[in-house]
């Protein structure tokens, strides 16, 4: 039975206004993507050349891990006469885990290694509006 091909990432977004407060704000992004497809490599022509050499009888034939990754903002609104100041504090990442993003040759180790993504990251931003 052939897998289901979902090609599209799945981003679930909560936004919110603390009560009484239509100046603070908290959003909740879950993204939650299949693993994207990938060519192996070779083992042994790889070993061999000390290079990564692609598998080409299995091009695409492999996927990634499953990719998720839950991210947290809050923000403060300041409001003026023709404009808006927003200060906002997220954390990218809230459960640190580790989304391989690729694999590469390692020439030293001779095999694979994964190449990850960010990890827990905060992020400090002003977005000023006119």
């Amino acid at each position: 039975m052939a897998e289901p091909r979902l090609r599209q990432p799945l981003h679930l977004l909560r936004r919110g206004r603390l009560e009484n407060q239509s100046d603070l704000g908290i959003r909740l992004k879950w993204n939650n993507a299949r693993g994207a497809p990938f060519t192996p490599f070779d083992l042994e022509a790889s070993q061999a050349a000390n290079s990564g050499i692609f598998d080409e009888a299995r091009i695409n034939g492999a996927r990634l891990p499953v990719y998720h990754s839950l991210n947290f903002r809050f923000d403060k609104r300041f409001y003026f006469r023709s404009s808006n100041l927003i200060i906002s504090f997220s954390v990218w990442n809230v459960f640190n885990r580790k989304n391989v993003m690729a694999y590469c040759w390692n020439p030293i180790d001779q095999r694979p290694s994964m190449t990850l993504g960010w990890g827990l990251l905060p992020v400090l931003g002003n977005e000023f509006e006119f």
